[in-house]
């Protein structure tokens, strides 16, 4: 036993309490330091020394070093008592961690997870906890509904609930403990139980309070706002710990992740639900725009969290709001909320064996009449599933009926100016409305006669800007003059028209590398670009099969049949390099760029401004009218017509067109809002 600890004892205090002593001295006389109290306990004893020994000769020895001892003890204690000793003694009395409890109180914490029989019978203890009485059947059993298919929340109060309050009752013996719930987007609430973190009573009745305050009602869950409101709440009350209780289902606001930081303190998470949750979703990706009587593709999403090597069925079906073919939108959108009572036409349906990969499964259809659609997708719902309500996505959309504005710009008439000004002058996706071209080899009179061909190729801007889709194919130079340019730059970057370079064997690409039009194109040209004339093969990429253009056929086979109708490419023109955001959809077999590694690129895409830029590097596409006609060539071309005019057709002002998934929603109900611009 150390002095501190007799020291405690002495004083009542508990072992271990005293953490340091220390002595000294406060009188004025001392303060200098010990040497003056030396001095003075040194005088004061020759003092006695000298009293009896030199004064009180007559006693005897014994009796005069005893006298002399006593004196001397005697006065070092008045100079001690003189020097006003004190002793600073320093107690630890430890203080408990403050813990902060997060409950998570969404809609998912009442989702029913299919436990397996083990896992029932290990979590039937706080399933009895959470329901007390409830949970014994008249007969004295369980209540399997609520015993063996506990909620989330049924295991969150039973965790508090059970051994009459155990847990909680041990955890404030070792910390001070305030309880949250979040249910709300932008926060937490504090679960307030009487007497701050003392409670109100015992811990019993607290745990029964805090599942009465619990009522998976909250419609999102945001677990990062929730962890930045208590990160605004530490203010004087910094907590030691957070430990949240959730199924962790983040579907809204910031990542938790991206506020740990703000919090400044360890976060512990308690599960609660399958680690693993079993689940199919369905996410669907439709057009911001259909047009009547053109096949659009519509995209579904499977999202698989199942066992691999099951199959289900994938459903897409549409449905339309009005049937009168002379509606507008806004009068469709203005009739009611809800489609027509008639049944659902289905699209498609396909077959898909599960495995761990997220599926793209791609639908086509042709809408036939105008109005607004309402189109349904469904997956099989499985019996291990907890939650069906991701196996159907609905989505709503509009039919429009309109025509295309397309300008081909070309020297001479090739063999695809010529096939696409038949194929389109009669398609009613463009129309003799919608095609003009500038022919700089045709007769003057002609350009100034004929509706279909323009003058000049310098227009005013509103005339120019009227157009949807330019194709610049095998011109000279100097026909690019800098006014040109400019407004045909403006035209995609400015208001999202679309463009195509069609590169011709004539002039060849290498008179765009001369023009101001050259940061424009998807790859970089050089101006003695020579063209290659050995026939190859043309080979697309894993990414044309995410664009849609490229898709020929409605089947992977007859989309691979109508590419091999091309046949052979007899030239095209090599580049030096594809620029960084473009996306190379088709290239060739062998030949490489400078770098040495990417393959020559013969159709590539890319952003540019609000516009999209096409590059294609040979104009003999009419060569898949072989065989089939213009099936598989109007297709092509019409696709890519279609997908570039989009963003500058859409809205009333040509600028852009805002969508929402539903027509009503509730409050906290998530928004898809599709803005094309």
């Amino acid at each position: 036993m150390n002095a501190s600890a007799i020291l405690a004892r002495l004083l009542g205090l508990p072992s271990g309490s005293i953490e340091d002593v220390q002595i000294g001295l406060t009188a004025p006389w001392v303060q200098n330091g010990w040497g003056r109290l030396a001095i003075a306990v040194a005088a004061v004893i020759a003092w006695a020394v000298y009293f009896y020994y030199r004064r009180q000769k007559c006693a005897r020895p014994l009796t005069r070093l005893t006298l002399t001892v006593l004196r001397a003890t005697a006065l070092v204690f008045v100079v001690a008592i003189l020097a006003e000793p004190v002793a600073v003694v320093r107690l630890a009395k430890p203080i408990r961690p403050a813990v902060w409890l997060l409950l998570d109180d969404t809609q998912s914490m009442a989702i029913r997870d299919a436990w397996s029989p083990r896992e029932a019978a290990e979590l039937a203890p706080l399933a009895r906890a959470s329901l007390g009485d409830s949970a014994t059947s008249p007969g004295g059993g369980d209540s399997a509904a609520g015993v063996h298919s506990p909620s989330r929340l049924d295991l969150l109060r039973g965790l508090f609930a059970a051994d009459d309050g155990a847990f909680l009752r041990e955890l404030r013996r070792r910390c001070r403990v305030r309880l949250f719930r979040f249910s709300r987007p932008d926060g937490v609430d504090y679960l307030d139980l009487g007497d701050g973190e003392k409670g109100r009573g015992s811990a019993a009745e607290d745990a029964r309070m805090i599942g009465q305050g619990l009522s998976a009602s909250g419609s999102v869950t945001a677990l990062g706002a929730a962890l930045a409101d208590l990160a605004r709440r530490k203010s004087g009350r910094e907590p030691a710990a957070v430990v949240v209780f959730s199924d962790f289902n983040q579907n809204a606001g910031a990542s938790p992740e991206s506020v740990q930081a703000s919090l400044g303190v360890p976060i512990y998470t308690v599960g609660l639900g399958k680690a693993e949750t079993e689940d199919l979703a369905l996410e669907m990706q439709v057009p911001p725009l259909m047009k009547k009587g053109e096949t659009a593709s519509i995209r579904l999403t499977l999202r698989n969290r199942m066992s691999a090597g099951r199959e289900v069925t994938v459903r897409l079906s549409v449905r339309p709001y009005r049937t009168a073919e002379t509606e507008s939108p806004s009068s469709v959108a203005a009739s009611g909320d809800a489609p027509a009572d008639a049944a659902a036409l289905p699209i498609g349906e396909k077959t898909v064996t599960l495995t761990d990969e997220v599926r793209d499964l791609d639908f086509h259809y042709t809408p036939s009449a105008v109005g607004r659609y309402e189109f349904l997708a469904e997956v099989d719902s499985l019996p291990e599933e907890s939650v069906t309500e991701n196996n159907r996505v609905v989505r709503d959309n509009y039919v429009r009926d309109y025509f295309l504005r397309l300008l081909f710009i070309e020297d001479e008439p090739s063999w695809e100016w010529r096939f696409i000004k038949e194929v389109f002058h009669r398609d009613p996706l463009v129309g003799p409305e919608g095609f003009r071209t500038f022919l700089r080899s045709a007769d003057p009179q002609v350009r100034e006669r004929n509706p279909l061909f323009l003058p000049v190729l310098r227009m005013p801007r509103k005339d120019f800007f009227s157009h949807d889709v330019v194709i610049l194919s095998d011109v000279p130079a100097d026909l690019l003059t800098e006014g040109f340019c400019g407004q045909l730059e403006e035209f995609v970057s400015r208001f999202g028209g679309g463009l195509v370079f069609l590169a011709g064997p004539r002039f060849g690409p290498g008179e765009w590398a001369r023009s101001p039009l050259a940061p424009m194109l998807p790859v970089q040209l050089s101006p003695q670009a020579r063209l290659r004339d050995r026939p190859f093969t043309l080979i697309r990429t894993p990414e044309a099969a995410l664009t849609d253009f490229m898709q020929l056929g409605e089947t992977p086979e007859e989309n691979e049949k109508a590419w091999a109708n091309l046949g052979s490419v007899p030239w095209y023109y090599p580049v030096e390099r594809v620029r960084p955001l473009a996306g190379v959809l088709a290239s060739h077999p062998t030949d490489m760029c400078l770098d040495g590694k990417t393959p020559q690129p013969i159709v590539a895409l890319q952003r540019y401004g609000r516009g999209e830029v096409v590059y294609v590097g040979f104009n003999e596409w009419w060569r898949l009218r072989r065989k089939y006609g213009e099936r598989y060539y109007r297709r092509f071309w019409g696709q890519l017509i279609h997908r570039l005019a989009m963003r500058h057709v859409l809205g009333t002002q040509k600028r852009f067109v805002v969508q929402t998934d539903h027509a009503r929603y509730q409050t906290g109900d998530e928004v898809l809002l599709t803005v094309e611009a």
